[in-house]
Parts: C-alpha cells; sequence; structure tokens
C-alpha cells in the first residue's frame, strides 16, 4: 500500500487531476508537499510512516482482483487534523492483486499499478509561467514601482521583465496544461520565450502552441 500511495503522490499529472483548477505557483507548492510526502514514506520511521498513512488514507478495500486505497486530497497539504476532518475529495488509487495458494494459506500478489507514470511536468517551463503572474501581480498591485523597479530588485534587464510577462496572458486552460505536463513535448521554456508577445486570442495561442485539440 505505502508503495501505490508514493507512486501516487510522485505522479505530478495525477495529483495535479486531483487537485483540479488552480493558480500555477499554488500548484507548484502542492507538487513539491507531494513529492515531499512520497519521500517520507520511503524513507521515514515506521511510526511515521503509519501516521502519514493515517493522515492520507480514508480506507482500503480489498477485492478478488485488485486492492482500492481512497487517498483524502486535502490530506495532500493540510494539516492532520484539517485532513481527518471529512472525507470531501477522495481519490481512489486500484492496485491489480492475484490469489495464490502457497501450500495450506492463501497468499495475496500485488502487482504494479495498471496506470502507466505519466511523463514528468517540466518544472522550468511551469516556474516561467509562475515568475510571468508574479510579476504582473507585483506590478499591478503596486507592490513594485514599475519595470525598471522590478528589473533592478531582480538584478535582470527590463526588456526580460517585459518579455516574461507576456506570458501573465496565456490562456487558463493551457497554464493547467502545462502545469499537469499534458502539452507537447517540444513546448520549452526556451521556446515558450521565443514566440513572444504571443496573439492576444486564446484561440490562437492555442494553435500556435499545438494545444487545440
Amino acid at each position: 500500500m505505502i508503495e501505490a500511495v508514493a507512486g501516487f503522490l510522485k505522479d505530478r499529472s495525477r495529483v495535479m487531476d486531483a487537485v483540479g483548477s488552480i493558480e500555477a505557483d499554488v500548484a507548484l507548492a502542492r507538487l513539491h508537499t507531494a513529492a515531499a510526502l512520497a519521500n517520507d514514506l520511503a524513507t521515514a520511521s515506521n511510526s511515521k510512516k503509519l501516521d502519514l498513512l493515517a493522515r492520507l488514507v480514508s480506507k482500503v478495500a480489498v477485492f478478488k482482483a485488485s486492492i482500492e486505497i481512497a487517498l483524502r486530497v486535502a490530506g495532500l497539504w493540510s494539516t492532520p487534523d484539517d485532513a481527518n476532518s471529512g472525507d470531501d475529495g477522495i481519490v481512489l488509487l486500484r492496485v491489480p492483486v492475484q490469489l495464490k495458494r502457497c501450500g495450506m494459506a492463501v497468499c495475496l500478489i500485488v502487482g504494479a499499478q495498471g496506470e502507466p507514470a505519466a511523463r514528468g511536468v517540466d518544472a522550468k517551463l511551469v516556474g516561467l509561467i509562475s515568475k510571468a503572474h508574479d510579476w504582473f501581480d507585483r506590478l499591478s498591485s503596486g507592490r513594485c514601482d514599475g519595470v525598471q523597479a522590478l528589473a533592478l530588485e531582480e538584478q535582470i534587464s527590463g526588456s526580460y521583465v517585459t518579455r516574461v510577462m507576456y506570458l501573465a496572458f496565456l490562456a487558463p486552460d493551457l497554464v493547467q496544461r502545462i502545469v499537469r505536463g499534458d502539452h507537447p513535448l517540444d513546448l520549452t521554456a526556451d521556446r515558450l520565450m521565443d514566440m513572444v508577445p504571443l496573439p492576444e486570442a486564446w484561440d490562437a495561442q492555442r494553435v500556435l502552441l499545438g494545444m487545440s485539440g
């Protein structure tokens, strides 16, 4: 069961599907939290592993051909008390198993999870978009007095600030796909920067980035 839960926590695409539509910077923080929990499940003491499972797992059901693990979504980033306050937001993990007779006993043989692992999220690309939203928010809120002031704070050129902030106007559905890793393999941070300024129309952005389908 630990391997199944840890495998889910390390699968960024499945974690993002569980959390739904959120801001890119929040998504990054939650992905990091999930990865840290996966690491704890692999390296922590047995008592801590049990505490983590109690926080994350709502119930476990054993069937003839599979084990079904119900994970509390809130348990991924809430405090233990908050995570156990209810079962709203459940992710079901199904692990295939076989019943095999071992002498006088029956053994439960746990196989690999049926869903193939998704490719990893491009952290550099997600970080670039998160930076664009952060910089735009700092300027639009008045927390930073102009592009040059922001460039001075970040120790970069004003032209680079301007180019990055174009990405703050990327269509929300494209941002979510990038955060999940559901985007063309050749769409890298460097290639995206080469494309700015992007078209204002979201449909045109989808076509340009190869994500119109």
